[in-house]
Parts: C-alpha cells; sequence; structure tokens
C-alpha cells in the first residue's frame, strides 16, 4: 500500500468531496463508521492532517460523531506546546481548521476560555490537570457547546 503523504492527501480529498453525496456517503461509512474517523487526526503531515481534520469538522457538524470532540481539541492544544516544530504545526493546522466551522469555532471558544481560567485561577493546575477537569465537565455534561 502507498502510504506517501500526497497519496493520503489525495485519498482524503476524494473521500472529502465524496461524503457531499448520500450515497457515496453511506458506503464510505459502512467501510469506514464516523466515529473511527478520529484515529485520522493525528496523521503526521500537515496537508493530509487539514483534509482529515475537515473531514471530522464534516462529521461533527452533520452530527454523525458526538465524542472525541474535546479530546481532538485538547490534543491540538497540546501539541501547540511541543518542541517539535512539525507537531506545533500539526496542532495549530487542526485548530485552525476547525475554527473555520461555526459550531465547532464555538466549542473551541468554550474551551479555550475555560481552560484559560482553570490554568489561572487555580493554583499549580497543570496543562494535564486542565485537562482532565476540562473532561470531567464533557462527562458530567456541564460543557454547554459539547
Amino acid at each position: 500500500m502507498d502510504n506517501r503523504s500526497n497519496t493520503r492527501t489525495s485519498v482524503a480529498k476524494v473521500i472529502k468531496s465524496l461524503l457531499n453525496y448520500p450515497d457515496a456517503r453511506g458506503i464510505i461509512f459502512q467501510l469506514k463508521p464516523p466515529e473511527s474517523w478520529l484515529e485520522y487526526m493525528h496523521d503526521p503531515d500537515t496537508d493530509a492532517l487539514g483534509v482529515f481534520t475537515e473531514i471530522f469538522c464534516f462529521l461533527v457538524n452533520n452530527e454523525y460523531i458526538h465524542t472525541g470532540i474535546l479530546q481532538a481539541i485538547l490534543d491540538a492544544q497540546n501539541a501547540l506546546d511541543d518542541s517539535t516544530a512539525s507537531v506545533r504545526a500539526r496542532g495549530a493546522t487542526v485548530l485552525l481548521t476547525m475554527g473555520k466551522h461555526a459550531r465547532l469555532r464555538d466549542i473551541l471558544a468554550e474551551v479555550c476560555i475555560i481552560h484559560a481560567c482553570i490554568e489561572r485561577y487555580i493554583e499549580g493546575a497543570t496543562r494535564r490537570d486542565t485537562d482532565m477537569i476540562l473532561q470531567r465537565m464533557e462527562y458530567f455534561g456541564i460543557l454547554k457547546s459539547l
């Protein structure tokens, strides 16, 4: 199997365009259920990741995915603090792509505001502590947008 970056990007673009057609979407989801697309949010190539994030956003906006949204945001935020430039670029790609979509923009804003407030006002709270608090908030249904 050809696993080169440009191949992954091209295939993702084709799948993204096919998702606009209900018949093709049904076939794609039979082969790969919507909730399993989250694994592609960790693609090492920013070009492919951008397209996979667009697919993820499509799935969220059309309510095919209801879980994993917070974790995708937290992973992207944490990637911004990585010492490796390519990892930071991947985190930025995910956040910028999600920010283009109204529903995800609201979720991003809520998560980022709460994250910043916890880190700022709870003395000694680490990024990991903050992530865990947000995950608990999601679990108990406290986050408004999720």
